[in-house]
């Protein structure tokens, strides 16, 4: 399989799967989470002799083959790029520096070696809007190991307009740790878990998540980043989300644009539920 086509295909699956998943979850018209109110007339029951959202994705998952689609997405990568475990990958300095290719750099113990890190650090800061009303604002940052483990935080505020006026402060914050389970010069593929928190004027709710991504290095000085998120709250509802940037490189410091989608499904008349899409763009450090 060639590069070209790989990343192609790559992104197709990543993407498609998120848009496969926000159209069994229908928005709610507005970019506001909200918390049920526990009465049989909302979404969790059924009105009029409809299914309803929480019925519709059951239904779907019972025919799905998810542990088909996790190995794929998993061994995929690995076959492709013919990366073996215990390979000891490093880094250059930051993307494209020193003439290399992309971000990784596997070292062959020679003077012809470019400069190169035991631990790489990301960080990044980004804004965003979310249709029609609601602002967004992230920070975030990861770690990566020599051996393949990377450790990540963030946090995203919300800021949507309070019924009855005023504005409405939400949250969500969290921390992770994955694995970089197959990777080259261009392509570093990576798969997270971990604990997050929706926190608003009412309290928290705590809830676990599953990250599946992709940098991809194509051509200096760009950067393609794909991300699909999907986990589940403890109010018996659960998220699932995505996010595309194109970024351009000047030396350490990408400048990015994209969009990013995440839809809250209620399973029952007390969950979370609501919907946030709409396009970021923001600054990420690679150090």
């Amino acid at each position: 399989m060639t590069r070209p086509t790989w990343f192609l295909l790559t992104a197709t699956l990543v993407v498609a799967g998120d848009l496969s998943i926000a159209l069994v979850a229908p928005s709610h018209g507005e970019a506001q989470v909200r918390r049920g109110d526990g009465e049989a007339r909302e979404r969790g029951g059924t009105r009029g002799g409809r299914t309803s959202r929480g019925d519709r994705v059951r239904q779907i998952s019972h025919d799905v083959d998810w542990v088909g689609i996790a190995l794929f997405a998993v061994a995929g990568p690995m076959i492709a790029l013919d990366d073996p475990m215990d390979t000891r990958w490093r880094w250059a300095d930051h993307p494209y520096a020193d003439d290399v290719d992309g971000h990784a750099v596997l070292p062959q113990g020679g003077p012809d070696d470019p400069p190169i890190q035991d631990v790489a650090v990301q960080g990044r800061v980004e804004g965003g809007y979310a249709w029609p009303a609601m602002g967004r604002a992230s920070a975030d940052v990861r770690v990566v190991t020599p051996f393949r483990s990377t450790f990540g935080a963030g946090y995203t505020a919300l800021l949507g307009a309070r019924e009855g006026g005023g504005v409405e402060h939400q949250g969500l914050v969290g921390g992770r740790v994955g694995l970089l389970f197959a990777q080259d010069e261009y392509l570093q593929f990576r798969l997270d878990i971990g604990m997050l928190i929706f926190h608003d004027a009412q309290g928290g709710v705590w809830g676990g998540e599953l990250r599946y991504g992709v940098d991809i290095f194509p051509i200096r000085p760009l950067v393609i980043s794909i991300e699909a998120i999907g986990g589940p709250f403890e109010d018996d509802s659960f998220f699932v989300g995505g996010r595309a940037t194109l970024g351009l490189l000047a030396g350490p410091v990408e400048f990015y644009l994209g969009y990013d989608h995440l839809e809250i499904v209620p399973m029952a008349t007390r969950s979370l539920r609501g919907r946030m899409s709409g396009p970021i763009g923001g600054v990420r450090l690679w150090i």
